[in-house]
């Protein structure tokens, strides 16, 4: 029996070869149809195995969830071969299975077997309820009287499952997520398209107030020659903007024409890491690199002649007088001002919790959303972001007005070196 068996077999998983390899993407688990072998399947059509070391495991050894995920993954195999419409009826699909594994099947029955078969599903789970879909109706039923009636929607059913406190901050997370997400795609759709259009140079940085400081110089300094430039910021969420500005160059070098020079300009406060000729290098380390034809990065001169460390952002080309400039009590601070336990050094009895990684250093401090000066009980608030704090040099309050803006001429010396740079090879041609 075992040679026609093998023989039989062979030919059922070509023929089914689909469904199995549908069954191993979904859910990672390699499995083969074939009849049945022994006496105690004889009475199966067929069974399903998967393999594992030394031998093969029968499916319905498998978790109720598993075994219920190959069920829809059958029927519709059969209902996209058919001339048939087929309704189908699956209670309570997620018993059984892991949260991760019912959006998934959800998907499925949305996405797919909804296009062969009429599908009807009880289910408590959102997986199934929460996501809309133009190709699902949601009806609700109770008991009443020993009957079974359809419920009214006056009462939000997430609500009324209990379900929505346990998930609320998750999904709210996953929907701020989603809207920066689609809000970064327009960005960078909006910058793409100047990039490709743009007939003078454009630097990129690696957020706002580097923008708005440069854009403030170039006014200040009446620098002419930059006053076309465009300037433009390249943010990110959850992860470093010096990381994403350097992704982000690497993507135009490999993926598109660039009709005028763009320029990547970093700070000094990490190490910035850029493949040149097979050999990684920290662009602090030179004056500035070419990433490609038109292309350039470069990290702001190390400015006041301060020691080179790994803290030196856009703020320190004010002198550090400056930088502490008070607007109603709040300020940026620097980290040579707290002690690594926190506590401000000096006569204020102010502390910040952050102080452990940059006691010492000059890391400007600003105010961030769970980081800020307070007082040493916890209380107040004498921080500023740096948002405000070029706000309020732009808008020459008090103490702000007169700012000076000589050091930034460092960054334009660099600026006019890459542009000779690139001149220089438009006549070489």
């Amino acid at each position: 029996m075992d040679t026609p068996i093998g023989e039989a077999n062979k030919a059922v998983q070509n023929i089914v070869g689909e469904l199995q390899t549908d069954f191993e993407t979904a859910t990672g688990i390699t499995n083969f149809v074939e009849l049945p072998t022994t006496l105690n399947y004889a009475n199966s059509l067929l069974q399903i195995n998967t393999p594992i070391i030394g031998g093969s495991v029968p499916l319905e050894k498998h978790g109720d969830g598993i075994r219920t995920h190959y069920i829809p993954k059958i029927l519709n195999y059969v209902a996209k071969r058919s001339r048939l419409i087929y309704i189908w009826g699956f209670e309570e699909p997620e018993n059984s299975y892991e949260y991760r594994r019912c959006i998934q099947v959800a998907n499925e029955f949305n996405t797919q077997y909804c296009k062969s078969s009429q599908i009807f599903i009880t289910s408590h789970s959102p997986a199934f309820i929460g996501d809309e879909s133009d190709k699902k109706t949601i009806i609700r039923v109770g008991n009443n009287g020993g009957r079974t009636v359809l419920l009214s929607d006056e009462n939000p059913l997430d609500e009324e499952l209990g379900y929505i406190e346990l998930y609320r901050e998750f999904i709210d997370q996953v929907k701020a997520l989603q809207l920066s997400i689609t809000k970064q795609e327009a960005e960078i759709k909006q910058l793409t398209n100047l990039l490709q259009s743009s007939q003078t140079p454009v630097i990129l940085t690696e957020g706002k107030t580097d923008t708005s400081l440069l854009k403030l110089a170039i006014k200040k300094l009446n620098l002419e020659a930059f006053k076309s430039w465009e300037i433009r910021p390249i943010q990110a969420d959850g992860t470093s903007n010096n990381e994403t500005l350097l992704k982000y160059l690497l993507a135009l070098r490999d993926n598109m024409h660039l009709p005028a020079p763009v320029i990547g300009m970093f700070d000094r406060d990490t190490n910035i890491g850029v493949d040149l000729n097979g050999t990684k290098t920290d662009i602090r380390t030179k004056e500035f690199v070419k990433l490609a034809h038109k292309l350039y990065a470069f990290a702001i001169p190390v400015p006041h002649g301060r020691q080179e460390t790994d803290q030196i952002s856009i703020e320190h080309y004010f002198t550090d007088t400056e930088i502490k400039t008070e607007y109603n009590g709040k300020r940026l601070f620097m980290g040579n001002e707290f002690y690594p336990t926190g506590v401000f050094i000096g006569d204020e009895e102010l502390y910040y919790k952050g102080a452990a990684t940059v006691a010492g250093t000059i890391k400007i401090i600003e105010h961030e959303s769970k980081k800020y000066v307070t007082k040493v009980d916890g209380t107040g608030d004498y921080s500023i972001s740096k948002a405000f704090f070029v706000q309020y040099i732009e808008e020459g309050l008090n103490g702000f007005a007169h700012f000076s803006f000589a050091e930034f001429s460092k960054i334009f010396d660099t600026l006019k070196k890459i542009v000779d740079d690139y001149e220089a090879e438009v006549r070489k041609g």
